[in-house]
């Protein structure tokens, strides 16, 4: 049954504010040389940024200094000095001129300040929206009334508030290179066809965002192989389960696979760890296999029990497994604590509680506890 996932992945994805100084205005005429000089002195973008910035310029706005139009947008500085009055680092401002030079030839009062306003009123932050911006400049592309005021329309219907969607925005930037209507719409209708209570839809729209951009007859195929596995669509391990069903080719699903299976384990055995952790399987191959490596050869422990708490293959071998570990060994070694004190439970507490329970009670009548598991954690640094 699990291998079976892997062949239908495959045929599920076969079907388908610093103020920026400037230059004044009228030392700016549009020709290469003067623009180049421009971004790099103005921004400090490198030259061969700067002059890969004038190509797509010239390419895409068939740039031309005796154009009417163009000449009308010779101010190249009235962009940069409107992101700046809005917040936007020079650092930032450089990122979208350099992925998106066109933007120079904007009037920002007429297609930037009702963007920006449009997010500010919805609850965004300045800083929190520069960077969202400066990180994905499809969203400055993006049509006001046709993309972004539809698209937060639609996710407030399941989000049910402003600071939800921009959380969900934060969480996922790319949303909005999605209609909601086409995309995303038709995903969330599919969940109620499959009959995912609201509570749940609004989880996994909250958590998961990114699963709704799933092309929609994957996405379906995708749902029939995560209840065919035996997991309960009201169930938030449902979600989490159809992230990785979703997202993962079917070639790193199937390495991830192989790499548990060269420890011993059956397909039956994995399966099982994936219906207890769904998460482990988003874990990346080559992690899989160092902490499953060290729990077997370090800890020796079997393949088995390490499964059966798949949270351990998720864990920092560097920043908590080493460090507990090497701190464990001095206890045992001191008689401090017994084999059977050496169990899932270690690993699994959170820090604080570790600290306090392993290192902290000890650190009077036996100070080499503490001082090998900060020589540990030091090591990392």
């Amino acid at each position: 049954m699990f291998r079976l996932i892997t062949r239908n992945l495959s045929t599920i994805q076969t079907k388908n504010p610093r103020n920026p100084t400037a230059p004044s205005p009228n030392s700016n005429p549009l020709n290469s040389s003067s623009i180049a000089s421009y971004l790099i002195d103005s921004f400090g973008i490198s030259p061969e940024k700067a002059f890969a910035a004038i190509k797509k310029l010239n390419c895409r706005c068939k740039l031309d200094i005796k154009s009417d139009k163009i000449k009308a947008r010779r101010d190249l500085n009235a962009v940069p000095s409107f992101f700046a009055s809005n917040g936007f680092t020079k650092d930032q401002i450089s990122k979208i001129i350099t992925k998106f030079p066109r933007i120079l030839l904007c009037r920002p009062d007429r297609t930037l300040k009702p963007k920006i306003d449009f997010f500010l009123g919805a609850g965004f932050s300045r800083s929190d929206l520069a960077r969202l911006m400066s990180d994905d400049v499809e969203i400055l592309q993006a049509s006001l009334n046709k993309r972004i005021i539809p698209f937060f329309d639609f996710l407030k219907t399941i989000l049910y508030s402003d600071k939800e969607v921009i959380a969900a925005l934060k969480q996922t930037p790319r949303l909005l290179h999605y209609s909601a209507e086409k995309r995303i719409s038709p995903n969330v209708e599919t969940l109620r066809g499959f009959g995912m209570p609201e509570h749940r839809i609004y989880t996994l729209s909250k958590a998961h965002t990114r699963i709704l951009l799933c092309e929609t007859d994957r996405f379906r195929r995708s749902i029939e192989r995560v209840r065919d596995l035996g997991f309960k669509v009201s169930d938030y391990s449902f979600a989490v389960a159809l992230q990785c069903v979703s997202w993962l080719s079917a070639a790193t699903w199937e390495g991830k696979v192989v790499a548990l299976m060269s420890f011993g384990l059956s397909e039956d055995q994995i399966l099982s760890a994936f219906k207890k952790k769904p998460a482990v399987m988003i874990i990346s191959e080559d992690k899989l296999k160092r902490n499953m490596s060290f729990f077997v050869s370090r800890v020796n422990w079997s393949p088995e029990y390490v499964v059966s708490e798949p949270r351990l293959l998720g864990f920092s071998l560097e920043r908590r497994l080493l460090p507990r570990t090497l701190t464990l060994e001095v206890l045992l070694s001191n008689g401090l604590i017994s084999d059977k004190s050496f169990n899932h439970r270690v690993f699994v507490m959170n820090e604080s509680r570790f600290f306090e329970k392993y290192v902290m009670r000890y650190q009077e009548e036996h100070p080499q506890v503490l001082e090998a598991y900060l020589a540990a954690l030091k090591q990392q640094h």
